[in-house]
């Protein structure tokens, strides 16, 4: 079984992903970093942001309720200005990890990337190239590009996002699906149950990583949240028909890479 070290957040969607990779993987150790309220700005001036970040949490809880880190791995709790220390990666070497699974932390630099070149594999919440960078499972709702909605597991590098990719996933969109919350973690769901098994065949020799043409697409900053784009992205959604989730259906980013 591949040796492996995991580098998360600490929220109950990680300790999810934390437990599945470990039906695949000897899990070996875990660098959990503690999420900061990136949006507390727009939180602390507008009512409807709160809720929304709100019913975003009351979703997960419903979906990734009761998951917890196993507490027999050893365990390092990292801040972000921390992830990236020397130390902590010389400490991480000594486990012998023949893979870095990672999802939902702060960027990993050249300390990383040089020590396991093409061995950090990320689990990006939205569909590389077209959306990187922030929120990138919003954006597509606000500009109305549902078909570029979806995760991509990639090969971590030191442009953000911008790495070889291994799988892109996409929603299992159905007609009762016109909730934001909903969708987002139904996807987040089906990408952390995906991850593991595409890394192993990665390993094994049988995906053939995908440059990102990074020509296209967008890259979205934080600060370009607001009050305004959560309603409009909101009312989109409301306004799906029948129709548009057959087409979606027949979207076929998916296996682009497999």
């Amino acid at each position: 079984m591949y040796r492996a070290v995991l580098i998360t957040g600490n929220s109950e969607r990680h300790c999810a992903f934390a437990n599945e990779v470990s039906k695949y993987f000897e899990l070996v150790a875990i660098i959990s970093e503690p999420k900061k309220n990136y949006y507390s700005d727009q939180r602390r001036q507008s009512i409807e942001v709160e809720k929304h970040f709100q019913r975003l949490l009351d979703c997960e809880k419903k979906h990734f309720e009761n998951n917890v880190f196993d507490s027999n791995i050893p365990t390092f709790n990292e801040s972000q200005n921390n992830l990236n220390n020397p130390d902590l990666v010389c400490e991480i070497i000594k486990f012998k990890p023949d893979i870095i699974l990672l999802y939902g932390t702060g960027i990993l630099n050249e300390v990383w990337l040089n020590a396991f070149p093409n061995k950090v594999i990320n689990l990006h919440l939205g569909l590389s190239p077209f959306y990187r960078g922030s929120a990138t499972l919003f954006w597509p709702f606000y500009f109305n590009e549902l078909h570029y909605l979806g995760t991509t597991i990639h090969i971590a590098s030191i442009k953000v996002d911008a790495g070889d990719i291994l799988m892109r996933v996409l929603p299992d969109w159905n007609r009762e699906d016109n909730d934001y919350y909903e969708i987002t973690n139904k996807l987040i769901k089906k990408s952390i149950k995906l991850y593991p098994k595409i890394v192993m065949q990665f390993l094994k020799g049988e995906i053939n990583p995908e440059p990102q043409d990074l020509t296209v697409g967008k890259y979205c900053k934080r600060s370009d949240f607001d009050e305004p784009k959560l309603k409009h992205a909101l009312n989109n959604i409301n306004q799906l028909e029948d129709k548009h989730i057959d087409s979606l259906k027949a979207t076929g980013y998916e296996f682009i890479s497999c």
